[in-house]
Parts: C-alpha cells; structure tokens; sequence
C-alpha cells in the first residue's frame, strides 16, 4: 500500500488490526467514524506523512498507538 494517500473508514468499522495501515509513507489523510473504534496497537505505524490534524482524528476514535 505505498501508494495509498487516503483511506475512509466506513461508519460500520468496529476493529481495525494491528498494523493494517503498516507502512503507508503517502498516507496523509484519514477519514474517521465518529464512533470509537478497537485498534491493534501498531495500526498506522510507519506512516510519516500523516499530519496532526489526521493523527487527531484518529486518536479520538480511540488509537493509541505510534504513527512513526
């Protein structure tokens, strides 16, 4: 998935796995649920270029995992 760049989580998400966004160095916007949602806990590791508003959006739903 290098080449991903944004990626929308349908509402009817509930668990996302560890590492299902694992190196994505393109992926710069996130488009959440506003649910919270069960994650692994390296779900979006290795994904640099995800800025603080996206890494936000994110973490409200429940992530507490690294980004980088």
């Amino acid at each position: 998935m290098k080449s991903l760049t944004t990626v929308t989580i349908p509402d009817s998400v509930e668990v996302i796995l560890n590492e299902a966004f694992n190196d994505c160095p393109q992926l710069s916007t996130v488009n959440m649920p506003a649910h919270a949602i069960t994650y692994g806990p390296q779900s979006f590791i290795n994904c640099p270029k995800l800025g603080i508003a996206a890494q936000k959006a994110i973490k409200d739903t429940g992530y507490t995992g690294s980004f980088k």
